[in-house]
């Protein structure tokens, strides 16, 4: 097998998809990274590049803030996560959780 298909997971870790990029996510990936540790390889996913922090959307138009995006890699990274740029289009419950379908 090549290199290029090996698994990057580290030996017996548990893959987690995180599906989303806002605040519950980003949640999410910090608190399962805070407690489960190296035992699990989490993989975020978002159809969307950046995190938006939309409070400050209320107050852009009247001049008092700017709406402004953080790279989700570099989030993820920072968290000790991988980032991938896409859609979850299902989840089949019935079979085992590596059946995820993407949309894109």
């Amino acid at each position: 097998m090549s290199d290029k298909y090996a698994d990057p997971r580290p030996r017996g870790a548990l893959k987690v998809v995180v599906a989303g990029g806002g605040v519950a996510a980003l949640e999410a990936t910090l608190a399962l990274r805070a407690l489960a540790e190296e035992r699990v390889w989490i993989d975020l996913l978002s159809p969307d590049p950046r995190f938006w922090y939309r409070p400050l959307a209320v107050v852009e138009p009247f001049g008092m803030g700017r709406l402004h995006g953080i790279e989700l890699a570099e989030l993820a990274e920072a968290a000790g996560a991988v980032f991938t740029l896409g859609a979850l289009a299902s989840v089949d419950p019935g079979r085992p959780p590596q059946r995820l379908r993407l949309r894109g």
